[in-house]
């Protein structure tokens, strides 16, 4: 099954029990039909979870989160902070796993207003097709999840970042990195679907009305994502022919410690 990813990449520790209590209260806000019903801090995930009742887990909010919903939608989901020396993003992950869910423009607005909220450098919601599948396993930011592989896991990390950027995606969300290396002119030009610029400087990018799934001829897909990789900077997304030791254009990150 082909699952929707939904994925912000912060800056932002995202570590203390007020970062906790804002990102479950945006949940329940922007997304109340996709909240989990178990929750905890490792698996198997037996804790049920209530938005109504999280003290205990936000006392526990520190390195890692896990989520999960066990009734339609499935989904699974994640939050990994900054600690340490480290500087790498904060991470907040939803797979969802019925992919003709129909509660895709909830997780659209949780995206816009998560990357806001968080001052993400970047993000996406995407459902991948078979050509996304092979430059996804080709640049590492997808992997099988099972022999079979019958399930995928979408996940953009900061090391990818650094070097490039893995795709366009059915929704992409530039942060002020991407700004700045773009141009937020280019950005807002882009030949897409919807451009839409947020509250706090980013740029929303949406390829097409809705995602394409593999049962659809994706030509039209297939041609807006390169439309929008040459107009904005071919060489700052991975290529397959350029393969991974190729010198790609990405941008400086910076780390904000302190909220």
């Amino acid at each position: 099954m082909i699952s929707t990813f939904f994925e912000i990449l912060s800056p932002l520790p995202l570590n203390t029990e007020a970062d906790a209590r804002r990102l479950l209260g945006l949940w329940a806000e922007v997304a109340p039909n996709l909240l989990p019903d178990r929750a905890g801090t490792y698996e198997p995930l037996k804790q049920p979870f209530s938005i109504t009742d999280t003290a205990s887990l936000i006392a526990r909010w520190e390195y890692q989160v896990l989520f999960k919903r066990v009734a339609k939608p499935k989904l699974q989901s994640s939050v990994f902070m900054q600690y340490g020396p480290h500087r790498q993003h904060s991470t907040w992950k939803i797979s969802i796993d019925d992919g003709g869910h129909p509660n895709l423009l909830e997780l659209l607005s949780l995206a816009e207003r998560a990357a806001t909220e968080f001052s993400a450098d970047f993000g996406f919601v995407h459902r991948p097709t078979q050509n996304d599948l092979d430059i996804g396993l080709a640049s590492s930011s997808i992997a099988y999840l099972s022999r079979a592989k019958s399930r995928v896991s979408l996940f953009v990390t900061t090391h990818l970042l650094k070097k490039y950027i893995p795709d366009i995606y059915w929704v992409t969300l530039f942060g002020k990195p991407y700004v700045d290396l773009f141009s937020r002119e280019r950005l807002l030009s882009a030949p897409a679907y919807r451009v839409r610029e947020l509250d706090n400087g980013s740029v929303l990018v949406q390829l097409t009305e809705h995602p394409v799934t593999s049962r659809e001829l994706p030509k039209d897909y297939e041609a807006r994502k390169k439309l929008v990789k040459e107009h904005l900077n071919p060489n700052a997304f991975f290529s397959v022919e350029k393969g991974l030791d190729f010198k790609y254009s990405a941008p400086d990150f910076r780390w904000d410690t302190m909220h």
